[in-house]
């Protein structure tokens, strides 16, 4: 009865091993290599799974070769040098390298190794577990390049850019801001923006900051910017979100320095409502400003003289 039961146990562990083969070595996606490590550091084939077998060149023949016999000598000697750093030193370690896979497509590999130990602490197999990244690498590429092409437009931009968080503290910025604040980029970290405008601007850029931060995009054309020196510059505003998980986590807040502009603005409309040459009125200043004048004096009920001269030249 005892045989019969060791018999039965000993056949439902194989039918037990038989299961785990099948289904989880064979049908599992990664490449599983298991290296026979026999004396001198020499490794013979002992299994593969159906990936490797599918994306390499090892087939079920090769079982029982060695690793020279069986890879192209360059691969060899670098797995060779991988296993017996691995069975010297007996610690799992990993890395990544790329092939030429049957397909013709270069592969990223990134493959895990460790060593089965007997009862004597000696390293009896080699398995790697050997994962396609290539997917994963490429992702992380496009990332990077997106991230710097983003960085770019901010880093590189004319116009005064801050990234504020959702209190309207400035967490960074890019150096249009420090040229047009004049303060450096370590002092107006962690500074409230609402400190870089006249008070006069504040509760308007308080309501505009307040529907960014609510999700819709906003602007300001006429802002009053206070730099280091206490100078006043002209800025219009424009304010973008943030949406982080469909979340407003802060905004941007693009900052155009107008100043000129608006000086030029000034100066061009002064000098067409002045005579150039004595400074007063001219014509168009007169129509104008006669119909407004004339209404105020009516209704303060006071008469209004009115004189011309055309001068057709001025003599001195």
């Amino acid at each position: 009865m005892k045989w019969t039961d060791d018999t039965i146990i000993s056949q439902d562990k194989k039918n037990l091993d038989t299961v785990l083969k099948e289904f989880i070595l064979d049908h599992i996606h990664d490449m599983i290599f298991i290296m026979k490590v026999e004396e001198g550091n020499i490794f013979r084939y002992a299994y593969v799974n159906e990936s490797a077998k599918r994306y390499t060149s090892i087939q079920q023949e090769d079982m029982g070769r060695l690793l020279e016999d069986v890879m192209p000598l360059d691969m060899a000697l670098d797995l060779q040098k991988r296993y017996t750093e691995l069975v010297e030193t007996g610690e799992c370690m990993t890395y990544q390298d790329t092939f030429q896979a049957i397909n013709g497509n270069h592969v990223v590999n990134e493959s895990i190794l460790t060593p089965i130990m007997n009862e004597c602490g000696q390293a009896e197999y080699v398995v790697s577990i050997t994962r396609d990244i290539t997917s994963s690498i490429e992702e992380k590429r496009k990332l990077k390049k997106a991230k710097e092409r983003y960085k770019s437009i901010i880093e590189h931009n004319l116009d005064a850019i801050f990234i504020l968080d959702s209190q309207g503290v400035i967490k960074d910025l890019n150096r249009a801001g420090c040229l047009l604040s004049g303060y450096s980029k370590e002092a107006l970290i962690n500074m409230n923006i609402f400190e870089l405008m006249k008070a006069q601007n504040r509760m308007e850029l308080r309501d505009a900051l307040f529907q960014t931060l609510s999700g819709v995009p906003s602007s300001i054309d006429y802002c009053l910017l206070v730099n280091e020196k206490g100078d006043e510059r002209i800025t219009q505003l424009k304010m973008v979100p943030i949406l982080v998980d469909q979340k407003c986590d802060g905004c941007y807040i693009i900052v155009k320095d107008i100043t000129k502009h608006h000086e030029q603005s000034e100066m061009i409309h002064y000098m067409a409502l002045h005579d150039q040459l004595t400074g007063i009125w001219n014509r168009m200043a007169l129509d104008d400003h006669i119909p407004m004048i004339i209404q105020n004096m009516e209704e303060r009920g006071e008469n209004f003289p009115f004189y011309t001269w055309i001068w057709t030249g001025l003599n001195l």
